[in-house]
């Protein structure tokens, strides 16, 4: 009977568990919507700049629809962990004549125990090394960029 009750007991934990991992695997194919600021006192746009924007992470690739306005340009993006809490670095780099670079630390993690995942990242923007800006955003994962204004970034 004893035997027969714990049985009992170890089925209703497993139907009690959730269908799937808790934990962050991966950020491949998330879109995350963003309002970043300006943090630089000396950069531009003039420390404050408050902005939306969105961050793209596909395949291999990770896109700043802002990065140089008007174009795509698909960087690169690791991450460094996975789990509730899941860091990751993006870089970015074109040359226009000058070397404009992009480098953001970022962290993943649920909102507040409920799921939705949020983004805090803070991005470094470099032209031939001198750092122009200094920007931190903050968001959370969205289905698709909601801003009309944004290039739409299809999976690259």
């Amino acid at each position: 009977m004893i035997a027969a009750l714990g049985t009992i007991g170890v089925i209703e934990t497993v139907w009690a568990a959730p269908d799937g991992p808790q934990r962050l695997r991966s950020l491949e194919g998330r879109i995350f919507q963003v309002e970043g600021v300006n943090l630089d006192e000396e950069g531009l746009p003039i420390a404050g700049t408050e902005f939306d924007n969105c961050y793209y992470f596909n395949d291999g690739n990770w896109v700043d629809p802002l990065f140089l306005e008007g174009f795509i340009i698909p960087g690169q993006w690791i991450q460094h962990s996975t789990g509730a809490k899941t860091n990751y670095t993006a870089t970015a780099e074109v040359d226009v004549g000058v070397i404009i670079t992009l480098i953001q630390d970022g962290t993943v993690s649920p909102a507040s125990g409920k799921g939705a995942l949020q983004l805090e990242a803070f991005s470094t923007v470099l032209v031939n090394g001198d750092v122009v800006a200094e920007i931190l955003s903050i968001g959370n994962e969205v289905e698709e960029c909601p801003f009309p204004d944004l290039p739409n970034v299809p999976p690259i």
